[in-house]
């Protein structure tokens, strides 16, 4: 009898794992990122006394935490955390550029790691499944069948 149970038991615990779901990461996220320091002068304060740097703005697309695409970056004012930034105005774009004589049209950057770093990972992850999908599919070796002899000696002396 308990045998009986105990593979009962085991047939239903392998019907309930058979409905869980794997969860596989993916969307989109906001990125945010320093750019350039900028010099604490009245024309970069805020109004509440803070004052903001250059960043870059951006939303990448992921599948396992592994970017594969991202949208066109934007130059913001970095408040020094991910969660709030200050949008440039063209006025304000124009005093960033006569107090460091940077070009700003060409700051806006995104990270290597969301512009190619992504597209590597999930390049060589692809590539490991293919290999998986090749070695038990097409490199089957045709197995041999040995023959069982026994070997016995003859102790017939004659």
């Amino acid at each position: 009898m308990i045998p009986l149970l105990t593979l009962a038991a085991a047939l239903c615990t392998q019907l309930s794992f058979g409905k869980v779901k794997i969860p596989i990461p993916f969307g989109a996220t906001q990125k945010i990122i320093h750019v350039m320091d900028l010099p604490d002068q009245k024309a970069f304060q805020m109004e509440d006394g803070r004052y903001f740097d250059v960043g870059s703005h951006y939303e990448i697309h992921h599948v396992l935490w592994m970017s594969f695409s991202y949208s066109e970056p934007q130059l913001i004012g970095y408040l020094g955390t991910s969660d709030e930034y200050v949008v440039l105005t063209p006025k304000m774009l124009q005093a960033i550029n006569k107090a460091v004589d940077v070009d700003t049209t060409v700051m806006a950057e995104v990270l290597f790691r969301d512009k190619i770093g992504g597209k590597i990972g999930l390049s060589i992850l692809a590539l490991f499944g293919l290999y998986g999908i090749y070695l038990s599919y097409f490199s089957k070796v045709p197995k041999v069948e040995e023959e069982n002899s026994i070997a016995y000696w003859n102790t017939d002396t004659q």
